[in-house]
């Protein structure tokens, strides 16, 4: 008998570590199913829930694409992609510190702490895009190309970044951390250089006149 326990015991660990990938598992209720009600400890801290919801842009449109990711702590983790609707419907635990974590391409990511859920629950996310944007103009409103910007974040190791505006004067600059303050240099040739420190945020617009 206590042979058969360990081939059992050693079966069901390898079995666990070799689908790290895979839905989360009620291994607590599987356990109680088969040792009988006073050999698990699993119960009603190890229920499985439903996690479902909506990803949509500032402006309503449903996002498709976006990964929306159940990260326990401690290890272990469930993703999948919001569908064409923006919808996404995930399987979580019931209780333990987890993390939900939104992100995808040129979007802000998001991080949410939580300490457990309940059978089924509902959570709607508004994603912003991590970059500001902006065109230069000269006092006529005309587009000037090759306009330099260099961004320094305050108090930050990451260095300068720079970016130039294109033909039509546009420029994008996406935004390492989004609300921190920043140091802009603004120059071109022939032209007066401009310096600005103000924070940054998500999908700002900022447009800029240059004088000679």
């Amino acid at each position: 008998m206590k042979k058969i326990f360990a081939i059992f015991i050693v079966a069901f660990f390898a079995l666990s570590f070799s689908a790290p990938n895979a839905e989360a598992a009620d291994w607590g209720k599987i356990l109680g199913d088969v040792f009988g009600s006073g050999g698990s400890s699993g119960g009603s801290s190890t229920k499985v829930g439903r996690l479902a919801g909506k990803v949509t842009d500032k402006t309503g449109a449903p996002l498709e694409g976006i990964l929306v990711t159940y990260s326990l702590n401690g290890g272990g983790q469930n993703s999948v992609k919001t569908n064409s609707n923006g919808n996404y419907v995930l399987n979580v635990y019931r209780s333990g510190s987890c993390q939900i974590i939104i992100s995808g391409e040129t979007w802000r990511t998001q991080i949410h702490d939580t300490s457990g859920f309940n059978e089924n629950n509902v959570w709607n996310f508004t994603m912003r895009h991590n970059y500001m944007t902006g065109k230069v103009t000269d006092r006529n409103g005309v587009p000037l190309q090759g306009v330099k910007f260099v961004f320094e974040q305050d108090g930050s190791a990451s260095g300068v970044q720079e970016v130039y505006t294109d033909a039509n004067g546009n420029y994008k600059y996406v935004i390492p951390k989004s609300g921190a303050k920043y140091w802009i240099t603004i120059s071109k040739d022939g032209y007066q250089l401009q310096r600005h420190h103000f924070n940054l945020l998500d999908e700002e617009i900022w447009n800029i006149t240059m004088y000679q």
